[in-house]
């Protein structure tokens, strides 16, 4: 059992932080589409589980769930699209 995993069913999580983001209290994750893209141009769609603005500051968290159908490590390009805006793609790299 991975003893740094807090979550009951094993996937990885990851927080993101954007700004521009105005989520009300109310407002569904689903609001938000996330997707990765790898180095070989595949693209991931992934469940935002929360949204929400961090207090005293001008930006929010989002936190998305990793699919089993990511199963390299590596670079990968995330972008996210709220409301018909879309973020510029940031690169992150994953560890398994």
């Amino acid at each position: 059992e991975d003893v740094l995993n807090f979550h009951s069913d094993q996937h990885t999580r990851i927080m993101l932080f954007a700004t521009g983001l105005e989520p009300t209290p109310g407002d569904s994750p689903l609001l938000v589409t996330v997707q990765l893209e790898d180095t070989q141009s595949r693209i991931y769609h992934l469940v935002a589980e929360d949204v929400r603005k961090v207090p005293n500051f001008d930006f929010s968290q989002i936190v998305v769930k990793l699919p089993d159908s990511i199963d390299t490590e590596g670079d990968f390009r995330v972008r996210l699209v709220y409301r018909s805006n879309i973020s510029n793609k940031a690169t992150i790299r994953i560890f398994r």
